[in-house]
């Protein structure tokens, strides 16, 4: 049996990477976010109920949590990979009250990182 491959000559000029994994925060926003919706379409009774089953304690639920509170762009720039900071300096950055306060402290965090 003869076998027969055909590359188009478009994947051949346009050779696809692969993507670097998500960062860890990205993994734990993604997470925080199902967490919510299972949360709030009561599949599960409490979020100290999904720390139990995950193996965690309450406390560590709620740091990964606080997460859906960043600012939608951070949210939306951590789950792209065009941002990638530790969970210690994303934590430090949802305890600001507003969202453009979040983005400044971003902002300062990239810089002394870059």
């Amino acid at each position: 049996m003869t076998v027969l491959r055909f590359q188009s000559t478009l994947a051949k000029r346009h050779r696809v990477l692969p993507a670097a994994p998500p960062s860890r925060v990205a993994r734990m926003l993604a997470l925080a976010h199902l967490i919510e919706r299972l949360v709030a379409e009561r599949r599960v009774a409490s979020y100290s109920e999904v720390a139990r089953r995950l193996g965690i304690t309450d406390a560590r639920m709620v740091q990964v949590c606080d997460l859906v509170l960043l600012a939608p762009s951070i949210q939306e720039a951590l789950l792209s990979g065009q941002v990638r900071i530790d969970p210690k300096r994303a934590q430090r950055i949802t305890r600001e009250p507003s969202w453009a306060a979040q983005e400044s402290r971003l902002a300062a965090i990239e810089s002394d990182v870059g």
